[in-house]
């Protein structure tokens, strides 16, 4: 039942799909901080679910990125690529360490 629950978090997680926020200067070429849609929160929710995590945590960390510089936190909006990429690298991890577990 874990392993199927795992696969489904990984398939559910793949489906999560960003918007920007705000096109900075409505430039085509560039694209602003990400958020994760309406209509993802549900696949997002739904693989959190199922690997026991916070979904607005999970949210967080695939749109932001934290800085600490001299004692002070600072907090940086990721554009759409790279909170794809940052979701694409989540479920490689994840498949990969399940497929390992599978193995041994």
């Amino acid at each position: 039942r874990t392993v199927y629950g795992l696969v489904a978090s990984v398939l559910h997680l793949n489906q999560v799909v960003f918007d920007s926020t705000s096109n900075v200067l409505n430039s085509p070429g560039l694209d602003g901080p990400s958020s994760v849609p309406e209509d993802s929160t549900g696949e997002l929710g739904h693989a959190c679910r199922l690997m026991g995590w916070d979904a607005s945590a999970v949210a967080t960390a695939l749109t932001s990125r934290s800085i600490t510089v001299s004692g002070k936190v600072i907090t940086k909006p990721q554009t759409v690529s790279e909170a794809t990429d940052r979701r694409d690298a989540l479920v490689k991890l994840t498949y990969s360490q399940l497929f390992l577990w599978l193995v041994r």
